[in-house]
C-alpha cells in the first residue's frame, strides 16, 4: 500500500492526481475523502476514485475475455436469427404476392381506386347525354328535358354509389 501524502488545497489535489481541480470537486461531492486536519489525503482519493469512478479509458478493468467472448458469440447469434427472421418475412411475402397472381387477385384498395375512376368516368359520360338528347328537340321544350334527363341520371348514380360505396364490404360476403 503506498504511503498517504497530504496537500493542503484542492488544486494541489488535481495536479498530483493529474486532472481538472473541478474533477476533485465533483469526487468530493460524489463521497470521496474529504479534507481532515493534515489536508486532503491524496492515496486515499486515488483509491476512492479506483473503486468509485470509471470514466476514463485508462481507468476501465481489464475485460473477462471469456464473458467478452460470450456476449459475442450471443450478439452474432441474435443477429442470425434476426436475419433468419427476415429471410422468413421476405419469403412469406414472395409466397403471397405469388399466390395472389395465381389466383388472379388484388388489393381491395387496387378495386377501390378502380371502381373510382371507372364512376368518374361514367359520370361525366353521361352528363353529356342530357345536352345532345336535347338538341333534337324544340327550344321550348330543349331545357325541361334536358334538366329531366339530367336528374334521372344523377339519381341512378347515386344509386350506384351507393351501391359501391363500400368495395371492402366484399371480403365478407
Amino acid at each position: 500500500m503506498a504511503e498517504s501524502h497530504f496537500e493542503k488545497t484542492i488544486e494541489l489535489v488535481a495536479k498530483a492526481i493529474e486532472v481538472h481541480p473541478r474533477t476533485v470537486k465533483g469526487w468530493l461531492a460524489q463521497g470521496a475523502p474529504g479534507e481532515t486536519e493534515s489536508g486532503y489525503d491524496v492515496e486515499a482519493i486515488k483509491r476512492w476514485r479506483e473503486e468509485n469512478v470509471r470514466s476514463r479509458p485508462g481507468d476501465e478493468p481489464e475485460p473477462d475475455i471469456e464473458n467478452y467472448r460470450e456476449r459475442m458469440a450471443a450478439a452474432k447469434l441474435g443477429k442470425a436469427e434476426a436475419e433468419e427472421r427476415k429471410i422468413s418475412a421476405e419469403a412469406e411475402i414472395k409466397k403471397f404476392d405469388a399466390q395472389k397472381l395465381a389466383d388472379n387477385l388484388c388489393y381491395i384498395e387496387d378495386v377501390e381506386n378502380w371502381v373510382s375512376f371507372a364512376l368518374t368516368r361514367l359520370r361525366n359520360g353521361l352528363a353529356k347525354i342530357p345536352a345532345q338528347l336535347a338538341a333534337g328537340y324544340a327550344p321550348d321544350i330543349r331545357h325541361q328535358l334536358e334538366g329531366d334527363c339530367r336528374e334521372r341520371i344523377e339519381i341512378e348514380l347515386r344509386a350506384i354509389v351507393s351501391d359501391l360505396s363500400d368495395v371492402g364490404a366484399v371480403r365478407d360476403e
